[in-house]
């Protein structure tokens, strides 16, 4: 799979099967490419098979800047690769992860990553099931991470002790600006909403 057009801003693959051999030559491709700026993965691109190989290929990427890994199923194993491809990435400022049933296992593995990882702003994982344990995961990595600025949990299955968790990590956390918990099965508290407004945190739920 080699890629020769260098006017090439943004590579969208959808519903794509990408075995071993076809990973390694991406992969390649991947390596010296310096014009996409934006890589797409999505339904089924992204699988236990190419995961590694092509993560690993990105580690040595230095012109995407944005990663969709959207409706990939993405298990726990997928994610311990993303989470080692994090912790030693300085480009993607921008990642997604949303639609893959991520769980507590997923959500411990990029927590820790981003407690290292000082590149990454916008993170979106909506429609996934971390639950309460993954939400203290993220609240753990709040505490220490400095450059994370969008952090999308919608749909997540959180309740008030998840949510709970994450308010009370934002006092130490200083550059989060918007957080999104909407759709979980939680509602913040009065003073909850009026610190995070004060501290002019957009928040939504």
């Amino acid at each position: 799979m080699c890629i020769r057009d260098r006017t090439i801003r943004k590579l969208k693959m959808y519903d794509c099967s990408i075995g071993k051999k076809a990973a390694k030559l991406f992969g390649e491709t991947l390596k010296v490419n310096n014009t996409i700026e934006v890589l797409e993965l999505m339904v089924g691109c992204i699988n236990k098979e190419n995961a590694a190989i092509i993560l690993e290929a990105l580690k040595a990427n230095r012109a995407i800047v944005e990663l969709v890994l959207t409706n990939n199923n993405i298990d726990h194993i997928i994610a311990k690769h993303i989470g080692e491809f994090l912790k030693t990435n300085n480009k993607i400022m921008k990642l997604n992860l949303s639609y893959n049933s991520l769980k507590k296992e997923a959500a411990v593995y990029i927590c820790e990553a981003l407690k290292v990882n000082k590149k990454l702003k916008e993170l979106y994982l909506h429609n996934n099931e971390i639950g309460n344990a993954g939400a203290k995961a993220f609240a753990e990595m709040l505490t220490v991470n400095s450059t994370l600025t969008v952090l999308n949990l919608k749909i997540n299955e959180i309740e008030k002790e998840g949510a709970d968790f994450i308010f009370e990590a934002l006092k130490a956390n200083k550059t989060l600006a918007k957080l999104n918990l909407s759709r979980n099965r939680m509602k913040p508290e009065k003073a909850q909403i009026s610190y995070l407004s004060a501290r002019n945190i957009e928040l939504h739920y």
